[in-house]
């Protein structure tokens, strides 16, 4: 136990400003500096006491105080009478007094035994609070394990980063390729010199592009129907510029709203080739049948003399 000397107060407690303003005090360093100066002078001074009347922890009441202490704004001594050792006494200093200031690493608050009956400490009272060298070299190893903790998780994040980077660049990489054959295979640069809307036709060729780039395992949903990406390419390989042509027409003569772009693209996209070889199948055959059609239900003959026929029918109609 310490004695309290606190010269500062009366029956109410006046705060200096130079404690409200300064930049070194930390929020609970100041609450609790403030809680000292309005405690009575003679106060019975131990940490335990400071506990009692505080919602805090003894650990951090101890920190504060290490703090307050390495800033100059309590002075710890030992009071002597007649050269013998008296009371310990913790006085408080405000303004600061700058020449007790140091370093706070190096400072230790080093409360006096709950109990002191005589010149001989309570062993079962003896300071809890006098470890702050050891807890600063816990924290040292904290801080430097910490660090090195902080320096693999950058380490980690940066290769993920560069990982990410190469995968994004071996995809456009991946993308640009696939938009080239694409292209090559429709005869992109011939449709657009011929008028055709270019922004459609691009929305498909990009369609065909996010196809091909896809995770192999990737399964398309078409029509209700499960289809793999493998299935799914065979069909736009076959795409050509006809075939384009075709979808484009297509999908300009819907009148309705199209609410899911994308996936009416992939659905067109996937049965253009097989619907475009039906539409031309069933069109050469209908053309076919029209000019092999008879206009009469008789037997043509080969053998007719068509001018004597139609010499007879001159003179028939003279006569």
């Amino acid at each position: 136990m310490a004695i309290l000397k606190n010269q500062t107060q009366g029956n109410f407690t006046i705060v200096s400003n130079e404690i409200l303003r300064d930049s070194n005090l930390k929020l609970f360093d100041r609450g609790l500096l403030i809680t000292i100066i309005g405690l009575p002078d003679g106060w019975n001074f131990t940490i335990r006491g400071l506990a009692s009347i505080l919602p805090d922890g003894k650990s951090s009441i101890e920190a504060a105080l290490t703090r307050l202490k390495a800033l100059g704004y309590l002075k710890i001594y030992q009071e002597r009478n007649d050269g013998k050792l008296g009371n310990n006494v913790i006085e408080i200093c405000v303004p600061a007094r700058s020449d007790l200031a140091e370093n706070v690493e190096n400072s230790d608050f080093v409360p006096c035994p709950e109990n002191r009956d005589t010149g001989k400490r309570d062993t079962e009272n003896r300071p809890q609070y006098n470890t702050n060298k050891l807890k600063t070299q816990k924290s040292n190893k904290e801080k430097s394990s910490s660090a090195t903790e902080r320096k693999s998780n950058d380490e980690k994040q940066n290769f993920n980063i560069s990982k990410m980077m190469m995968m994004d660049s071996s995809k456009n990489k991946l993308k640009a390729q696939n938009l080239s054959v694409f292209r090559l295979q429709i005869n992109y640069n011939k449709m657009i010199e011929e008028g055709v809307k270019q922004e459609l036709l691009d929305a498909l060729v990009n369609q065909m592009v996010d196809v091909a780039t896809s995770s192999d395992a990737k399964i398309f949903t078409i029509q209700g129907k499960r289809y793999t990406k493998a299935n799914v390419m065979d069909a736009l390989k076959r795409i050509d510029e006809n075939v384009m042509k075709y979808v484009i027409r297509s999908v300009m003569s819907v009148q309705s709203e199209i609410n899911n772009p994308k996936l009416y693209f992939i659905t067109s996209l996937f049965n253009a080739s097989s619907s475009y070889a039906i539409k031309q199948s069933t069109g050469s055959a209908i053309g076919k049948m029209v000019t092999n059609k008879k206009i009469h239900d008789f037997d043509e003959r080969s053998d007719n003399n068509w001018d004597a026929v139609e010499l007879a029918l001159l003179n028939k109609k003279s006569g």
